[in-house]
């Protein structure tokens, strides 16, 4: 089970809100695999990342909505993510990278505290961060970075 297919109950039926982060999870990986080059991207990938990323999230009703709540954060997982990479490139501090790098699911917490208040995404901040690690635990984490930069020297 995918990352995505966890979250969606989160969002109570809310199809703009799962389309929103389905929609935010295809540019991040893409512009994660880019940068980390650890994957080939195809051009058809990296075309229907910009597609998503200038049209359908701008836009997606949900997001137009709650912008003034949303963007903000999506800035802040967007910066932390940048601060991730540059201490994955040094291969330091990837206790801190690691978190830093998984803020992106404030995202979810973020809109699942829009569609259900402060105690619904208390419950939902918990069971995606279960899930995260599910997905992706620090240990294998740490492996793929140190292996990233072996390949890099």
């Amino acid at each position: 089970m995918t990352l995505n297919e966890v979250i969606r109950p989160f969002f109570k039926g809310n199809e703009w809100a799962v389309r929103l982060i389905d929609d935010l999870f295809a540019v991040w990986h893409i512009w994660d695999d880019l940068i980390d080059k650890d994957k080939p991207v195809s051009d058809e990938q990296i075309n229907q990342a910009f597609i998503l990323a200038f049209v359908n999230i701008p836009r997606n009703v949900f997001y137009q909505t709650h912008f003034s709540i949303l963007n903000p954060i999506m800035e802040n997982v967007i910066i932390n993510w940048l601060a991730s990479v540059k201490l994955e490139n040094g291969n330091n501090q990837l206790d801190i990278a690691f978190d830093l790098r998984n803020s992106y699911v404030n995202m979810v917490t973020a809109c699942a505290n829009i569609i259900g208040g402060p105690e619904w995404a208390a419950q939902v901040s918990i069971a995606a961060h279960q899930a995260l690690r599910k997905v992706e635990t620090y240990e294998t984490y740490v492996q793929s970075i140190q292996m990233q930069n072996e390949g890099q020297s």
